[in-house]
């Protein structure tokens, strides 16, 4: 890296990025007690949507008409070839988000999305393919 002055301050403003902006975790057993927010869809816009609610305070459930193995939405579901058309620069859906190559495949970008999935808590209430019984929904 130190070879590539452009690919040293590229990855000096991911980490400024990521220490500004985003939401902080809670802490393990943390009650949120924030409001609460439902989200439909573990795909990446759910996953990133229910990180930033719950980095502020949100008590989050989420819900995923198929089975966990679908974390991650349309990308779970493509073949392991597929990859970013685009710069990876331009597929932040989260500001902890990074990538190791330019235009990564479809394995790295759904480890990003199980990232942000562990390093938010995996949520106090998930209901993939079954009737949500959540204490956070009375149930």
């Amino acid at each position: 890296m130190a070879f590539h002055p452009v690919l040293f301050l590229y990855h000096l403003y991911e980490r400024i990025v990521i220490w500004l902006f985003s939401p902080k975790p809670p802490t393990p057993g943390a009650v949120l007690r924030g409001p609460k927010i439902a989200i439909i869809g573990a795909g990446i816009t759910g996953v990133s949507s229910a990180a930033h609610c719950v980095g502020h305070g949100c008590d989050v459930v989420l819900f995923e008409g198929r089975t966990e193995e679908y974390l991650g939405g349309i990308w779970a579901r493509v073949n392991k070839t597929s990859g970013l058309q685009i710069h990876s620069v331009m597929y932040r859906f989260h500001p902890a988000v990074h990538y190791d190559s330019e235009y990564p495949k479809r394995d790295a970008i759904l480890a990003q999305v199980r990232g942000i999935w562990e390093q938010y808590g995996e949520f106090d209430c998930c209901c993939f393919g079954r009737p949500c019984l959540c204490e956070t929904l009375g149930g």
